[in-house]
């Protein structure tokens, strides 16, 4: 009786695998993340690793060989040595290459540019910065789950501010 069970919660849990992997990539997506925030360089000496939310929206254009993706994000992380935190809103635009894969799992590389506004002790400042990273996606009925991380470079003035957020994401 168990094993009944057991197989027929294997064959469910196949037949939604394969008839995602089988279904042509939407053109548009939607999608959210949350992860956390690992601050490195300069900007890892004065802060603590925190945590990183995000929305995404990505075109796939048919003529094109990558997909381009929208990301809004605001990372928070708590400063070293005194009771502040370190607010970090971007707007990136990237390319994203998907490498096709014989199983479930799709392996990406992304990359773009972006601006970005930190806010700590009353102090703002708004730069442009640059992004890459890697990613793995797993198609599920009727979304995609991802996990990815990118390294982020803002051309600051004085020291520079660089982080990796490591996030877990869904896409509709």
């Amino acid at each position: 009786m168990k094993l009944n069970k057991l197989m027929s919660v294997a064959v469910a849990l196949a037949a939604v695998v394969s008839t995602a992997s089988a279904q042509a990539p939407k053109p548009v997506t939607y999608g959210v993340t949350l992860g956390g925030s690992i601050p490195t360089g300069d900007f890892g000496k004065g802060a603590k690793t925190g945590f990183t939310v995000g929305g995404t929206a990505e075109i796939t254009p048919a003529k094109l060989p990558f997909a381009v993706r929208f990301d809004l994000g605001y990372n928070n992380n708590k400063l070293k040595g005194i009771d502040e935190t370190f607010h970090l809103y971007s707007g990136t635009v990237n390319a994203v290459k998907s490498f096709s894969a014989k199983s479930a799992f799709v392996p990406y590389v992304i990359g773009g540019l972006g601006v970005y506004h930190g806010r700590a002790a009353g102090n703002s400042d708004t730069d442009f910065g640059l992004n890459g990273g890697a990613g793995i996606s797993m198609p599920l009925s009727g979304f995609n789950t991802f996990v990815e991380a990118r390294y982020n470079h803002v051309f600051t003035s004085g020291s520079s501010l660089s982080y990796i957020p490591v996030v877990f994401g869904i896409r509709f």
